[in-house]
């Protein structure tokens, strides 16, 4: 339970500096970082499972689709707290 909680802790400080985009893979998600938002550049972030998705998953995400995220991931966030 401790890595859990680390990695929690990890995902938790990284979202307080940048945005974080989730894509559901395999049993879990893979997390990518906003690394810039023109021209949107996502980096992946090793936690958890580690999941990367393909280029082509990915590819013709745009900054209205990572904010559309971000935001039902806040409003979620709020309605459980």
């Amino acid at each position: 339970m401790a890595y859990l909680d680390r990695k929690d802790k990890l995902v938790d400080e990284l979202a307080k500096i940048r945005k974080l985009v989730y894509f559901p893979w395999g049993d879990g998600s893979a997390v990518y970082l906003v690394y810039s938002e023109k021209p949107l550049v996502l980096q992946h972030i090793n936690v958890g499972d580690a999941w990367q998705v393909p280029y082509s998953y990915i590819r013709g995400t745009t900054l209205a689709d990572v904010n559309r995220d971000h935001a039902a991931r806040k409003a979620l966030e709020a309605s459980i707290a």
